[in-house]
């Protein structure tokens, strides 16, 4: 049977080579196992482009279309899924006080979908106004997330797990969110629950009842290995969250040696993932293609979509005040580039800016909390967000803070040191630093703060923002009474248009070593 499946297997790739699939299945052949997956991941509220002529919302949902119903045509049923990170990353996260990106969200037709770490950062009050005032259709499944009593829009909306019958197969698709200890005080006053812990009590037991288990992961790729390796009964692994671009599967050997294919689409709704599986109930799933489709934004739109979005770019704009968004404060000669890996004009500007506003020696922020890179030109209030587009509230929108607290030198030390080990880069002014590889291992040397030697026993004034901040002052009092940290009440995006206005970026450019 399995050769005889394998050899079914490897006629339906060629006719995929050959761009025969539409025409050439015979509907009775494959209503019995095929099954075309589509999905998404980490569009971080980016619906009207992503840059480069990349991604839109409208047309990333006329992409899922025509997939959906290229495989209609062949009698193959599908199925829809967001990896989560759907909400937050731009201005639209203040459209209707917050509900708007869960009201395009549900308009997307997704089958499935699991909450980002992003999406629960505004916290489960917030989340739960979301959920009671859109009433969404689109099931929401994570497994890991604690739900309060009073929060009743997410106990209606939330469930660990759904179960589907498709291509002759019963399927149990699961979510898990990321259980980030940072930011968990959000949620509920206590710990997310770990998301291994939650896939060995849920998958095991979904297995006995189902066909196939599918986990909608909002774990990132190394997580997502590790599941797919050590849980036998995993079948498919969807991910999101790190903003892996998998151009194909990467199959992962359990310890059963079963090989668990894990997909991710990257990340801001540049490509839409096309999956077709081949499902046989007591054989391995199967994968038959699969390849990562381009969303361009001067492609076609879905019309719903798009009329969505014209109607919350409308509220945004009375909101603010028609024109306050989109004046030019001033002009950048190049692009305003994140400080992903390196020093950037930009992320200089940023952390001059928090510095300045909190008048400190020195100030730190995270190149994991800046957005995606915005093109030269003009400069508008709009792009200051949506380059550091992060909030914990929308129904004030202004975004995240710029905070003080107090630091030891040598916490300082280890803090960054840290940081770029892991692969991040710490975005800092006035403090400098050296790195030196040594094999595998980064060693950083010759800290200075304003061209003087670190004190390791000195405790300096360091502007940080909210995301820090607000972090230490709320998740226990031994932090709050270490740290001191104080808001300094002043928007992060208000301190960089005061120091703009100040400094034209083309003097920015010049300080770049």
């Amino acid at each position: 049977m399995l050769l005889v499946r394998r050899s079914l297997t490897q006629i339906l790739k060629n006719l995929l080579r050959a761009g025969a699939l539409a025409c050439c299945l015979i509907p009775s052949m494959v209503e019995a196992r095929l099954l075309q997956i589509i999905h998404t991941n980490d569009i971080h509220a980016l619906y009207e482009t992503a840059g480069s002529n990349k991604g839109g919302l409208a047309q990333l949902k006329y992409v899922i279309d025509q997939l959906r119903a290229r495989a209609e045509a062949a009698g193959i049923d599908t199925l829809v899924t967001d990896g989560g990170d759907f909400t937050d990353g731009s201005i639209y996260r203040f459209s209707e006080a917050g509900a708007g990106p869960l009201r395009l969200l549900d308009s997307m037709g997704y089958d499935a979908a699991v909450i980002g770490n992003h999406d629960w950062l505004v916290g489960a009050n917030q989340l739960n106004t979301y959920f009671d005032q859109i009433r969404p259709r689109t099931p929401f499944v994570t497994a890991n997330f604690n739900i309060k009593p009073e929060h009743a829009a997410l106990k209606q909306h939330f469930t660990p797990y759904i179960q589907l019958n498709k291509a002759g197969a019963k399927i149990a698709v699961l979510g898990l969110t990321t259980n980030e200890w940072l930011y968990d005080w959000l949620v509920v006053a206590g710990k997310m629950t770990s998301a291994t812990k939650a896939a060995r009590e849920w998958i095991p037991q979904l297995k006995r009842e189902n066909d196939f288990v599918f986990v909608l992961s909002h774990l990132g790729f190394k997580k997502d290995r590790k599941i797919a390796a050590r849980i036998s009964e995993v079948d498919l692994m969807i991910g999101a969250h790190s903003h892996t671009e998998l151009q194909k599967p990467r199959i992962v050997t359990n310890l059963d040696g079963k090989q668990v294919p894990i997909v991710q689409t990257g990340a801001n709704g540049q490509f839409v993932g096309d999956l077709l599986v081949d499902l046989e109930p007591g054989l391995p799933l199967e994968v038959i293609h699969s390849k990562l489709v381009e969303v361009k934004t001067d492609g076609p739109q879905d019309q719903k979509i798009s009329s969505l979005l014209q109607e919350l770019r409308a509220e945004l704009d009375q909101k603010f005040g028609f024109g306050w968004l989109s004046e030019v404060l001033g002009d950048s000669p190049v692009p305003m580039e994140p400080p992903k890996k390196n020093r950037t004009v930009w992320g200089d500007i940023y952390a001059e800016a928090l510095r300045d506003a909190a008048g400190t020696e020195l100030s730190l922020d995270f190149s994991m909390f800046f957005g995606p890179e915005q093109a030269a030109g003009p400069v508008t209030r709009e792009k200051l967000f949506n380059y550091y587009p992060r909030t914990y509230s929308t129904q004030q929108p202004h975004g995240w803070t710029v905070w003080k607290v107090k630091v030891p030198g040598w916490l300082l030390k280890l803090v960054i040191s840290a940081t770029v080990e892991f692969g991040g880069f710490p975005n800092t002014a006035g403090l400098t630093y050296n790195v030196k590889q040594v094999g595998k291992l980064k060693i950083l040397t010759k800290f200075r703060i304003n061209g003087k030697r670190i004190n390791p026993v000195k405790n300096y004034d360091v502007a940080i923002s909210e995301g820090v901040g607000r972090g230490t002052d709320e998740i226990s009092k031994f932090l709050r009474s270490f740290f001191l940290p104080k808001d300094t009440g002043v928007p992060i995006w208000e301190a960089v248009e005061y120091r703009l206005r100040k400094t034209n970026p083309e003097r920015a450019l010049s300080s770049l070593p």
